[in-house]
């Protein structure tokens, strides 16, 4: 397939994107001295930046390829929920927020400090959201399930993204597929989607052998195909690239390509993104596989949470 032909083709997909949203705040400073109170670094505050993060930023890099976007998911009755809608919006998404007076808007702050993060401070409510707003998810994607190529979920473990929203999607999704980037270790509430997309490490978890070695990764892949009932499995592998199974036992291992790392925060969230546009354009996994993998190889070169541009894919593409 000719890669710049699709990424050309991205700006027709219509995705519509479930999960955890969260908003990444960003205090970038500098630092030289440590301080006198205890032996951590004095970071004088420069400037401060608000991002869309987890959910909101597989949304983000979506919309940035060209595509029609929606991002559905849950936040508090706060400030930081408008913050995140503002972000959402200026590029073009259409946030569905369910807000919950029971939990505050995700929240990560990141203070970082000559390109590197000093710390990290959470704030955040991971309960599983009630049954009146996973019903209320649930009516708006059945109503408006025929306007969409593609469904990603993207759980971040925050309380949203539970078997009974899952099983949910699927009975009303009709023929699109349904992706689902995962987390943990509890995959059967995953059971019948088109694909899952765990890392390494969390594949690792996932087959209850933390000392999996990356060339014993088609020893498992099938018995976990088949035990969820997944159309594949698609496993990204960091700097080792993606390896890729399907159901009719094909499968393929992609490398990386060699690209200096500064900040690895989103990598899964654009290549989920990616491979689920080009997935639903072309129907072709291991071509989705091979230019998500270059986007993702984009986005780990820049610092935070961050997105790629159809442009920025095209160009990296050509290099060939």
């Amino acid at each position: 397939m000719n890669y710049l032909k699709i990424v050309e083709r991205l700006k027709d997909v219509k995705a519509l994107v479930i999960g955890d949203v969260i908003l990444d705040k960003y205090i970038w400073g500098s630092v030289d001295r440590i301080s006198p109170e205890a032996p951590v670094p004095v970071v004088k505050v420069e400037s401060v930046e608000y991002r869309a993060g987890g959910a909101s930023n597989v949304a983000s890099n979506l919309a940035e390829l060209g595509c029609y976007v929606e991002c559905i998911g849950v936040v508090g009755l706060d400030e930081n929920a408008e913050r995140l809608r503002k972000l959402l919006q200026s590029r073009g998404i259409v946030p569905v927020f369910c807000p919950d007076d029971a939990r505050c808007t995700t929240l990560k702050t990141r203070v970082v400090a000559h390109k590197q993060q000093v710390v990290r401070i959470d704030e955040e409510e991971i309960h599983p959201v009630r049954e009146k707003i996973e019903r209320e998810i649930l009516d708006y994607v059945k109503d408006q399930r025929k306007k969409f190529d593609v469904v990603i979920v993207s759980d971040y473990a925050k309380g949203l993204v539970t078997a009974g929203l899952i099983a949910g999607i699927l009975e009303i999704k009709g023929d699109i597929p349904v992706v689902v980037d995962p987390k943990g270790n509890n995959y059967d509430k995953y059971k019948g989607v088109t694909a899952i997309k765990p890392n390494f490490n969390e594949l690792k978890f996932a087959v209850a052998n933390l000392d999996l070695k990356l060339e014993d990764i088609d020893k498992y892949t099938p018995s976990l195909i088949k035990r969820f009932q997944l159309e594949g499995i698609v496993i990204t592998l960091g700097e080792h690239g993606v390896f890729i199974q399907k159901n009719d036992g094909s499968s393929v291992r992609i490398p990386a390509r060699t690209r200096e790392v500064y900040d690895v925060s989103g990598a899964g969230d654009t290549f989920v993104a990616v491979f689920s546009a080009v997935l639903a354009l072309t129907g072709d996994w291991f071509s989705a596989g091979e230019i998500a993998n270059i986007a993702s190889g984009i986005v780990v070169g820049k610092v935070g949470t961050a997105v790629v541009s159809a442009g920025e894919l095209a160009r990296e593409i050509s290099k060939g």
